[in-house]
């Protein structure tokens, strides 16, 4: 049987940009499914940070009509037909995965989890929506 987990953020990198996955995952491995980009917190301050918030609302709003629109088209597909289709998405196999640890990040004060999955490619995947239970067993499915 398998779970899932939506909106789940990747951090930026030097070069890739933090994007937005679903994660589904079972005894066999893990789907990364991208449906999009994903937007940071960021404070602003006096006059030109409220003229920079309405900018980053407005595109926040169209990464997440991007997301909705990417997990409508994954509702009528199988996970493995989406990595197919999506050059973003991938399958980590559960014989591939080195480790998988589980840590608590925190955004404005609020702790979630954040699990770090060692493959061929290291994940660092921000639960935001998960609780702590769903992460634990995640990580007991994948090591």
């Amino acid at each position: 049987m398998s779970e899932r987990i939506d909106r789940v953020v990747t951090p930026p990198g030097l070069i890739a940009r933090a994007r937005t996955w679903t994660v589904i995952w079972d005894r066999d491995g893990m789907y990364l499914l991208c449906t999009g980009n994903a937007t940071r917190e960021v404070r602003t301050v006096g006059v030109a940070g409220a003229l920079a918030r309405k900018m980053i609302d407005k595109i926040a709003e169209r990464y997440d009509r991007e997301i909705e629109a990417a997990e409508a088209r994954l509702a009528t597909m199988t996970p493995a037909d989406y990595v197919a289709q999506d050059k973003h998405s991938v399958y980590v196999a559960r014989a591939e995965i080195k480790g998988v640890e589980l840590r608590s990040a925190y955004s404005r004060g609020v702790e979630y989890p954040l699990l770090i999955v060692q493959a061929a490619k290291k994940y660092r995947l921000h639960l935001g929506m998960a609780t702590r239970e769903q992460a634990e067993a995640m990580q007991r499915a994948l090591t």
